[in-house]
């Protein structure tokens, strides 16, 4: 069997890149593709805020003294931040400003081991009042719908969770020949993330992944 290895990565964009992995026997370019992809798009690993509290907020249509946006609009723009984070567990992050004018994401404190990946994002905009509110960030996989499970708590809301860092994943599979002629093929994956990791990155995890999949059943025959 050919020992296939990663022999190039090609940035197609801010985070977007393609990797050729080479060579392989004919027919396992298109195996490896398709379950590389699903890996991929299902199981990358990834930050995202679970939930949001809201100082001075009680239900989801309420309106905050001196803030632009309702409820409603600081989830949305909580969902467009990208974190990046290295520390075990759930993370929890506190903002509490009153400057007025535009507020980004850049302007919540972040702990060690943890970044806004886009701080240019807009959060909110004050207008004379004050703005305090909770995030807290998890670790997970795929997307998080909220529950019925959660108890109601006045300023809380659950949010939901798209943890993948995965924007877009693809494969294709081209004929190649070693130096001998013998013919063989190339997988070339293409992935592009939102930024919270390289899409080398994501392919090794993933691979990773199922890597350990396939372990247990070698183990178990």
């Amino acid at each position: 069997m050919l020992r296939p290895r990663v022999t190039a990565v090609v940035r197609t964009g801010r985070h977007a890149a393609t990797i050729a992995i080479e060579p392989l026997e004919r027919g396992m370019a298109s195996t490896l593709g398709c379950y590389v992809r699903r890996a991929i798009v299902t199981h990358a690993p990834g930050h995202a805020a679970s939930s949001l509290r809201v100082h001075h907020a009680v239900g989801e249509l309420d309106h905050v003294p001196g803030l632009a946006e309702d409820v409603p609009g600081l989830v949305l723009n909580t969902a467009r931040m990208v974190f990046r984070c290295h520390r075990p567990g759930a993370v929890r992050l506190c903002l509490s400003t009153g400057v007025h004018g535009k507020v980004s994401a850049g302007d919540i404190p972040m702990p060690p081991r943890c970044e806004v990946v886009n701080p240019e994002a807009t959060l909110a905009h004050l207008c004379g009042g004050a703005l305090g509110l909770t995030l807290t960030l998890e670790r997970g996989r795929g997307f998080l719908r909220p529950g019925v499970q959660h108890a109601l708590t006045p300023g809380l809301f659950h949010l939901d969770a798209a943890f993948t860092p995965v924007r877009g994943a693809s494969y294709a599979v081209e004929t190649t020949r070693l130096g001998c002629g013998r013919v063989c093929e190339r997988l070339v994956v293409s992935i592009e993330t939102n930024g919270s990791a390289s899409p080398l990155a994501v392919l090794t995890e993933c691979v990773r992944a199922l890597r350990g999949q396939l372990g247990l059943l070698v183990r178990s025959a």
